[in-house]
């Protein structure tokens, strides 16, 4: 009797990891994550370089979202975010950074 609750118990276990296997999803590589460049929001955070000095520089990492053509940035504990630049005339191209990888900088056609 004990022999056959065993099996019973073995063959349950089994039973649901075969049913439990296509659900489980690992997170995907974010490097192989296509980027969907049709997207008309976007969101996230971005590091800023500020610079301090006539030659220096820092990096801040700051939360930015676009809304109805404007880049928007919303500092933590805030409620709402705050207006950066109007992006719907604006250029935007990649740019060599020293110290860091994938930045771009967006320019304004009035050059700000």
């Amino acid at each position: 009797e004990m022999d056959s609750d065993a099996e019973a118990t073995e063959q349950t276990i089994q039973d649901l990891k075969v049913a439990s296997d296509p659900l489980y999803m690992p997170d995907p590589d974010p490097n192989k994550i296509p980027v969907n460049r049709n997207l008309t929001r976007k969101a996230g955070y971005l590091n800023i370089r500020n610079k301090t000095g006539l030659v220096s520089s820092t990096w801040e990492r700051q939360y930015f979202f676009t809304q109805g053509g404007n880049l928007m940035s919303q500092s933590r504990g805030d409620v709402a975010g705050g207006l950066v630049m109007d992006i719907d005339n604006c250029s935007v191209m990649a740019v060599d950074s020293e110290d860091r990888r994938f930045c771009f900088q967006i320019t304004a056609f009035d050059g700000k």
